[in-house]
């Protein structure tokens, strides 16, 4: 007979991973460097605080950039414009000049890893952020 205490932390693991990921990754480019950029969308409502800790959790090379564009629900999810992008540079200007929406939340990590969290639903106009 199973103990009662081991039934429920069993049930609890089963139910934890079930649950959906918080963000779903639209688009990723990642150069020879390795620089990269990430489009990201929150499928529930999700505050700062968990942006920033996903945003920290990413993918980075010491010395090189790392960007993510996080999209937060409601918002509809947005076209991937990163992936297919010929370098760096182009992948970054086509978040800021092509057709995508605008993102709520931008967070850019430097080549030393600090990393600088824009909450652009709170600053905008700001240049970390697309006019929407």
């Amino acid at each position: 007979m199973t103990p009662p205490k081991t039934l429920l932390l069993c049930a609890a693991i089963a139910v934890a991973g079930c649950q959906p990921a918080p963000f779903s990754q639209i688009g990723y480019f990642k150069d020879a460097a390795p620089n990269r950029v990430f489009i990201l969308h929150a499928e529930t409502q999700t505050d700062i605080a968990a942006v920033q800790t996903h945003a920290a959790a990413l993918a980075h090379t010491t010395g090189q950039f790392t960007q993510a564009f996080y999209y937060l629900a409601p918002a509809a999810v947005p076209d991937d414009a990163v992936t297919l992008a010929a370098d760096y540079l182009s992948a970054v200007n086509r978040m800021f000049d092509g057709p995508i929406a605008a993102w709520q939340v931008r967070a850019v990590i430097a080549p030393d890893g600090t990393m600088t969290l824009t909450d652009c639903r709170d600053t905008q106009p700001d240049d970390a952020c697309k006019p929407s």
